[in-house]
């Protein structure tokens, strides 16, 4: 049972009744919303972008391992002010990263390639790195074409990140 499923139970509870219940009913549902978005603010993560197909993230503390969702606040020349974005854990510590002016890898497995410019013409920034992810840093990205993350900007630190989990 979804979240939609339990406010239609609350609104729609009894379908015979008169209006005046059915908006109390709401009401209640919507002062409960209302309640747990400000009890959940920091715990909560709503991704509207395309660059990664899920779109709802818990935050959860703990170690950072690939494939792990985390959100932090990017901060870039090419970006017009600073951005909360969600990335992919795709390369960790102790394994060893290539990215060439094309291409990326980690540990030998191919992660995707590198675009020579942004979607508005501009060059992309150059990074390349050829070496073992030291202690403390990773390496983030996301699946889509256009993702701007780590193939441009390079690693990130471990206490900028925040670990999150994907719910859907």
């Amino acid at each position: 049972m979804d979240a939609t499923d339990i406010l239609r139970r609350i609104v729609f509870a009894n379908q015979k009744a008169s209006a005046l219940p059915l908006v109390r009913r709401l009401a209640v549902a919507l002062s409960i919303a209302a309640v747990a978005m400000v009890l959940l603010k920091g715990q909560l993560y709503a991704n509207i972008g395309v660059s990664t197909n899920k779109h709802l993230f818990w935050r959860s503390p703990g170690p950072l391992h690939n494939h792990d969702f985390v959100t932090f606040t990017l901060r870039h020349p090419l970006l017009p002010h600073p951005a909360e974005v969600v990335k992919e854990v795709r390369c960790e510590p102790g394994q060893h990263l290539v990215v060439t002016d094309k291409k990326a890898w980690c540990n030998g497995e191919y992660l995707g390639p590198k675009k020579p410019k942004t979607l508005d013409g501009r060059p992309m920034p150059k990074w390349t790195f050829d070496s073992v992810i030291p202690e403390g840093k990773f390496f983030l990205m996301n699946p889509h074409k256009d993702s701007f993350d780590s193939r441009y900007y390079g690693l990130r630190d471990r206490e900028e990140l925040k670990r999150l989990v994907a719910i859907f």
